[in-house]
């Protein structure tokens, strides 16, 4: 007689989910998503010069130089020859002047201004990014243009259907080239501070490497409650830089010996089957990540790999800067740089200027090279098909009051994400203040709070930077008398969105800020504080993760 019995079927899922949002990279000099709209706005400003506007936003002269010049070619100022020339010194005059109308119809610097000033706020400090995403994103999908005003209101002007896109590629460029100078201006002066965060990776690295080992004594390999990291990270951020840090700090544990037991590997799962551009590479070709499917067999005892490995869910919903996708068989490609280190000058996909990649990049290809002698110094090759792709070629998302549809590979990331939350019993706000206009998450983590079909979920807290905070968690009365003395605060405001959403005895939060959170008393990166931000106690008892 066969067994009929029927058993509960409850998949494992990370038992953490860390939002790492702009915030968290605010002690890297890398700017906030305010901080990136106000620098679009006052870059986009006329009332002053240009070498103002753009001395005030790329205080670095060996990047404002090159940038200046770039605003002076995209611009309709009719005369730029000295700008062309150091821009693109070994074309001839004709192939300048190609070259540059090329440019200005595929990034409209000028129609992108415009937009600026009829968007909703009047300085920068009230201007947001996510107005002017919603008014390209919105009228890019209806194929419609409209009228605006001059900045004077004397007139008004047509912006046809066909102006929107460029203008968004223009933005895209623009944070692109905002990102490109504030990493670099991390590693030119910010290393001590840069060595926390790397430290931090090292240190989630230790923790999954250990769980894998204790794990190992319990389940099977090829079994989900053994390969898939009890954390998973949600990236708010364009930026790739956690996801690097992460990547470096697995590939040290993985190259590393292990006390003579079956090693064990660690990587990172996209929830999406894209292609990395190999970073150590001569060539354009592909390097694939690994995922679930994958370290399935991977793991399987008749598989014969001397090794075992383990995946981390890492979601970037809003895609990355590093993304190229595909003009020709719409293939999504990572791009994280030519070397391995976790300092790495190339890590930003190559600017539109040849003064800035010149030093770090060489093309890979005869097809790159070609492109690269034509002023196309943005070009990567395809690792699927050989077709080339540009900058303009970048698939950002942002979350706005428009909501159309994503890319097909957007979506699924989103699809796998929102089981996450859905299964996580430990929330982390890092730097991600839950504003009210992303109302989707917002959505999703009020119905996981209110599923009840498990043990409802805690959440922490850690945005801003109160120097005179505590350096410890806040909880119950101390925590709610804390956000009433600084009520005004980033830190209050996030807590109390928190609080509406998950029962406020479930919240906690950490007011000092990142790196802060998790530095111990040395000043340097701490094990006990980071198993403690990603398994509170309280919580996960001896900061053992229940499987």
């Amino acid at each position: 007689m066969s067994d009929t019995r029927q058993f509960n079927y409850c998949p494992l899922w990370p038992e953490t989910v860390i939002f790492w949002g702009a915030g968290a990279t605010r002690a890297l000099f890398l700017r906030t998503t305010a901080e990136l709209g106000q620098a679009v706005y006052q870059l986009a400003n006329d009332s002053e010069s240009l070498d103002a506007r753009v001395a005030r936003q790329f205080p670095f002269k060996e990047i404002a130089g090159p940038v200046g010049d770039l605003f002076i070619v995209l611009s309709e100022q009719e005369e730029c020859t000295e700008s062309l020339q150091r821009l693109f010194p070994n074309m001839t005059e004709k192939q300048r002047r190609l070259r540059r109308e090329q440019l200005r119809r595929t990034y409209d610097w000028a129609t992108l201004c415009r937009l600026v000033h009829v968007c909703p706020g009047h300085s920068a400090k009230d201007f947001r990014l996510q107005d002017l995403f919603t008014l390209l994103d919105m009228h890019i999908a209806s194929h419609h243009g409209f009228y605006v005003d001059d900045p004077g209101g004397s007139s008004r002007q047509f912006v046809p259907p066909e102006y929107l896109l460029p203008a968004r590629s223009a933005l895209v460029m623009v944070i692109g080239l905002l990102h490109y100078h504030d990493y670099h201006h991390n590693l030119g002066g910010n290393t001590a501070i840069f060595k926390h965060y790397i430290d931090f990776a090292g240190l989630l690295a230790r923790l999954m490497l250990e769980e894998g080992q204790r794990l190992a004594q319990q389940k099977a390999y090829n079994e989900r409650e053994f390969y898939l990291f009890s954390y998973a990270v949600i990236s708010m951020n364009w930026d790739p830089v956690l996801l690097w840090l992460l990547f470096n700090a697995h590939n040290q544990v993985n190259d590393c010996p292990q006390n003579g037991a079956t090693p064990l590997k660690l990587f990172q799962d996209f929830s999406h089957f894209m292609g990395l551009r190999q970073v150590d590479g001569q060539t354009p070709r592909v390097w694939y990540p690994l995922n679930e499917s994958v370290v399935q067999r991977l793991n399987d005892a008749q598989s014969g790999v001397p090794c075992r490995v383990r995946v981390g869910k890492y979601y970037m919903p809003h895609g990355c800067s590093g993304w190229r996708e595909c003009p020709n068989c719409g293939k999504l490609t990572l791009y994280l740089g030519d070397e391995w280190r976790f300092d790495s000058v190339s890590l930003y996909a190559p600017p539109l200027i040849k003064a800035l990649s010149e030093n770090w990049r060489r093309p890979r290809s005869q097809e790159e090279h070609t492109a690269y002698e034509q002023g196309c110094f943005d070009a990567l090759q395809c690792a699927y098909c050989g077709a080339l792709t540009e900058l303009k070629h970048t698939p950002l998302v942002m979350q706005t009051g428009f909501k159309g549809r994503n890319a097909a590979f957007v979506e699924e990331i989103h699809h796998d994400m929102r089981i996450a939350l859905e299964n996580a019993q430990h929330i982390v706000l890092m730097g991600y203040t839950l504003p009210s206009d992303d109302a989707i998450y917002r959505s999703v983590l009020a119905a996981r709070q209110k599923r009840g079909i498990t043990k409802r979920p805690c959440c922490s807290v850690i945005v801003g930077q109160q120097e005179d905070a505590p350096d410890g968690w806040l909880a119950g009365q101390q925590l709610a008398d804390y956000i009433k003395q600084h009520s005004d605060s980033s830190f209050a405001r996030t807590v109390r969105a928190a609080q509406e959403i998950f029962s406020p005895e479930q919240v906690r939060g950490y007011a000092r800020g990142i790196p802060q959170v998790f530095l111990g008393a040395d000043g340097q990166a701490c094990y006990d504080k980071v198993s403690e931000l990603l398994y509170p106690a309280a919580r996960f008892p001896g900061h053992q993760v229940q499987r």
